[in-house]
């Protein structure tokens, strides 16, 4: 009988180890579940004229490129059209009206490719791209054309929200 009360006292300490293991991966999962979300069908970067032009002239696809508060090269995208246009206006210094807005297809993407983050809002911090609450997607590597388009939009007067325009269907797909 006293073998049985050692067995019994390390399948306790085992139970225990697997439900402390357990709880740590259920606040895992939850804290990912918090700072994510699905994607759309459609993802949205923003660019300056110039840029597109070479973008589409080249025929190589966006190319990833270091964004500012990142370490790596990324496609920066985002699910929300009025924040990608935001920020390509205060990092390439360029009116909203001047940019071009590219509207990418996501099941063209790969995606072992797709980094998707959800930062909740952060009212201290003084850069206002961490101080709101944002939907942001890095793609690591190039784009191909055949996953993007033009998304023509217009600035709504009253409002001055983005509204968008409808495409004109992408030339390689039905």
């Amino acid at each position: 009988m006293s073998e049985e009360i050692p067995d019994h006292q390390e399948m306790v300490k085992s139970i225990d180890a697997l439900l402390k293991t357990a709880d740590m991966m259920q606040a895992a999962l939850l804290r990912e579940s918090e700072m994510s979300r699905p994607l759309p069908r459609y993802l949205y970067h923003a660019t300056t004229g110039g840029n597109f032009a070479q973008i589409t002239q080249d025929g190589e696809g966006i190319k990833p490129s270091r964004l500012e508060f990142e370490d790596t090269e990324v496609v920066g995208l985002s699910d929300d059209p009025q924040f990608a246009l935001k920020v390509a206006s205060l990092t390439q210094r360029t009116p909203l009206e001047r940019l071009k807005l590219i509207r990418v297809d996501v099941p063209f993407l790969a995606k072992d490719l797709i980094d998707n983050y959800l930062r909740k809002p952060d009212p201290k911090n003084p850069k206002p791209a961490l101080r709101n609450g944002i939907h942001e997607v890095h793609y690591r590597d190039v784009i191909p054309p055949e996953a993007f388009e033009l998304q023509p939009f217009h600035i709504d007067k009253e409002t001055k929200e983005v509204v968008l325009d409808d495409p004109k269907p992408h030339p390689k797909r039905k």
